[in-house]
């Protein structure tokens, strides 16, 4: 479109005047000449033979009056002129920047990968399995000393194990007992010493093996080692031993076999890895990264800033890493929900991003406990 002009503007009309109030003062005329008297004559006499009368001059007549001045006419508008004057700047439109077309858009593409991993790099999926159970014989068994008798045994092992309270109620829960761990077969001791309510005793073998079916004497911490119950259960790995069984006093919390150390009685970390990618047919800046974590009531949000990181078309950058410390694996089985999005701008101004969900488990379900449900992803 043509760029908007400005017309100056005319001085309104002049009011042609009227005739009554013509500027101009008719002319003077001349003063007329007296016409001569002619005397009336007395009734005629006979006369000499007339003289021819001299007759007077004609009177000088009136001088012809100069015609009116006409009123001055009226001039007609000027209309405003189409083209500025020369001397006048045509107002300069600045062109206005384009939005980003479907196409600009279209080419912004990011792509975003969350992955969870375990301090023993093993993917949280693998490190934290929902029932964590002994797939061998293992070379240390922890156990949790909680007291009480052998009505709150929960295992799978029914039939195979068993449990005996020798004073009523079972051992104190709140008081310190003498324990001795051992081989039901061989004789040998696995842990012999005192065990605080709530303390945590191991079961070792130099290094070896442990039998496949173990005995606990629980006693009275006192002078008289009164015997207050006995349990046998077994830790083959053929049967049925999951993290947190519980045989009568005594809870399993953890344990070392040839596939390595699973325990429960220690916080962990987590490590997240986000890769970023570009599936775009432009390069992409990276400007951050947005992730959300929820367990129950419990969230935290981590923004990191990409600070304008290029990302070539077709190519990843190494994995952006944030950590969780301090995550609790005796409480039973936990769900964290992470949400991520990561925002990118391309080479024309136009923005994308991508999200991603992550689900992920972790701790050990406890006797009775319901399993958390992922979450639907919409």
């Amino acid at each position: 479109e043509a760029p908007p002009t400005v017309s100056p503007v005319s001085p309104p009309p002049t009011r042609a005047p009227t005739p009554e109030s013509l500027p101009t003062t008719a002319p003077t005329p001349e003063p007329d000449t007296p016409a001569p008297t002619v005397p009336l004559s007395p009734p005629p006499t006979p006369a000499p033979t007339p003289t021819p009368e001299t007759l007077p001059p004609d009177p000088t007549p009136a001088p012809t009056p100069e015609p009116d001045t006409q009123a001055p006419t009226t001039t007609p508008e000027t209309p405003a002129p189409t083209t500025p004057e020369p001397d006048t700047p045509v107002p300069t439109v600045l062109p206005m920047t384009p939005f980003p077309t479907a196409g600009d858009q279209e080419s912004c593409v990011v792509g975003l990968l969350v992955e969870c991993f375990a301090p023993d790099g093993t993917t949280c999926e693998e490190a934290f399995p929902a029932g964590a159970s002994v797939n061998s014989r293992p070379t240390s068994l922890s156990l949790r000393y909680i007291g009480g008798n052998c009505s709150q045994s929960f295992n799978q092992q029914e039939g195979l194990s068993s449990c005996q309270d020798l004073v009523p109620g079972g051992p104190a829960t709140s008081s310190p007992v003498f324990i001795v761990a051992m081989s039901a077969s061989l004789g040998t001791t696995y842990f012999v010493g005192n065990v605080e309510a709530g303390g945590v005793f191991e079961m070792t073998n130099n290094g070896d093996p442990l039998d496949s079916v173990v005995t606990i004497s629980i006693f009275a911490a006192d002078f008289e080692q009164t015997l207050l119950q006995t349990v046998l259960f077994d830790i083959s790995g053929s049967i049925p031993l999951f993290m947190n069984d519980i045989f009568g006093s005594n809870q399993v919390v953890g344990w070392i076999t040839a596939e390595g150390v699973v325990d429960s009685t220690t916080r962990t970390s987590l490590r997240y890895d986000y890769t970023l990618s570009n599936e775009g047919t432009v390069p992409v800046n990276l400007q951050n990264l947005v992730s959300n974590f929820t367990e129950g009531d419990f969230f935290f949000s981590q923004n990191v800033d990409l600070g304008g990181t290029v990302i070539p078309v077709g190519e990843s950058l190494p994995p952006v890493t944030i950590q969780v410390n301090d995550v609790p694996l005796d409480e039973g089985r936990q769900l964290f929900l992470i949400e991520s999005e990561v925002f990118a701008l391309n080479d024309v101004g136009s923005q994308c991003s991508a999200t991603d969900e992550t689900q992920t488990f972790f701790g050990y379900i406890l006797p009775g406990q319901e399993l958390p449900e992922a979450k639907s992803t919409p």
